[in-house]
């Protein structure tokens, strides 16, 4: 039983303890593919399409981004003015839109979405993307219950550039709303940038590494309407994104025309919940004080098996018997078997209609040993139909007295033994 606790305990552990609160870009500087998804949320025939494309936002390939711009939908509940922001560079004019690694589908119009669902997975079946980047990124929370949900998001992103950046690459840190919990009766989109960070203090010379840091608090929480409630908090996430120039061999510079910005690397993590931020020291009171109560179960359960070896055992049965006159009359046969420990047989009796006769005498039981016993119960005619409850008291050396073990027997014409 103790073995069976300190495992417990260590699954326990190992539980609490286990996840993480971090992520990082793929070492071998591939995809995944970045999908930016331009929607307005009361567009009935826009999020069917977000529907029938689910599959690729589960995809270990594809990174999808759902943007919705303040200033360009209407009853959309998570519209937000960072969607506009990022409409507006990505030069989107008309929703719905796509944008495939910073660009539009070729010969695709923005409001277009004709056949969209099969070009857009050809273009993820062929594309194969190459980052010239390396992030780490690592979450921490904050919280002191100044308002609803985590107080702050403290997010750091370790930046290795495997080539030169120009001087216009940025950091962006983006808190995203894997699942939104919007009312049942309308459309629930999901992976939604809810608020947007763009960074610039970052290395931009091949090899050299740098981390950069953001702090989301309350004056970027609250009027982005986010709540990251500690119990659900993976249901939020961070997305770091370098998005810039490769500059090659050259010094660190400015973006000279005709070299396109691309997406130079990606890291993705989820905010940790209560648990996943438990520390060692606040889950030990909890896991001693399980494997207590987990050590105090088995003890009673093994003394409860050793009482079981230790007292007798009865068994028996009601057999036919002739009436007495106007009696119902039954035999009752008793074999008890001793426990592990000297046993002395005090009495026999029964409850109420049944009267006994030629119950056995006080007697010593020696361990192991077993006897049977054949006694009579009577009762009154218009009572013969109920059940006889036979009561067989012991005392028990080292168990102590007053030991009843009762036998519950109904007549043979219902059933002839319990």
């Amino acid at each position: 039983m103790a073995r069976v606790a300190l495992l417990i305990a260590v699954v326990l552990m190992v539980t609490i303890f286990s996840a993480g609160s971090s992520g990082h870009s793929n070492p071998e500087n591939e995809g995944p593919i970045v999908i930016e998804w331009f929607v307005d949320n009361s567009d009935g025939d826009a999020t069917e399409i977000e529907d029938n494309l689910s599959h690729l936002r589960y995809d270990p390939g594809v990174l999808w981004l759902s943007w919705h711009p303040g200033v360009m939908v209407t009853n959309d509940p998570v519209g937000n003015h960072d969607g506009s922001v990022r409409a507006e560079k990505m030069g989107v004019e008309k929703l719905p839109a796509f944008r495939t690694e910073l660009n539009s589908l070729e010969g695709r119009e923005d409001g277009n979405t004709t056949e969209i669902e099969s070009q857009l997975e050809e273009y993820v079946i062929n594309k194969s993307i190459e980052r010239l980047a390396e992030i780490t990124l690592k979450l921490q929370i904050n919280d002191g219950d100044v308002r609803d949900g985590y107080d702050e998001l403290v997010v750091q992103a370790q930046v290795t550039p495997s080539t030169n950046l120009s001087d216009e690459t940025v950091l962006y840190f983006m808190i995203v709303e894997w699942s939104h919990a919007s009312d049942e009766s309308t459309h629930r989109p999901v992976n939604v940038v809810r608020e947007m960070m763009p960074r610039s203090g970052l290395p931009r010379t091949a090899g050299e590494s740098g981390m950069v840091e953001f702090i989301f608090d309350a004056k970027y929480l609250d009027p982005a309407n986010i709540t990251i409630e500690p119990e659900h908090a993976d249901h939020w996430g961070v997305v770091a994104m370098l998005s810039g120039h490769d500059i090659g061999s050259d010094s660190p510079r400015s973006a000279q025309p005709g070299e396109n910005e691309t997406i130079l690397a990606t890291a993705v993590a989820s905010v940790p919940t209560r648990w996943q931020l438990a520390t060692l020291e606040d889950g030990v009171p909890w896991i001693i004080g399980t494997v207590v109560i987990i050590a105090a179960m088995a003890m009673v359960i093994h003394a409860e098996r050793r009482r079981e070896m230790e007292l007798p055992k009865v068994s028996g049965k009601l057999l036919p018997a002739p009436s007495a006159g106007n009696q119902t009359r039954y035999k009752v046969a008793i074999d008890i078997k001793a426990g592990s420990l000297p046993a002395e047989l005090i009495k026999v009796d029964t409850s109420p209609p049944w009267k006994i006769r030629r119950a056995p005498k006080r007697q010593m039981l020696a361990p192991g040993s077993e006897s049977s016993w054949q006694l009579d119960v009577r009762a009154g005619e218009e009572m013969g139909h109920r059940g006889v409850n036979v009561h067989v008291s012991f005392t028990v050396e080292g168990a102590g007295d007053g030991w009843v073990m009762d036998l519950r027997l109904k007549p043979p014409r219902d059933n002839e033994e319990e």
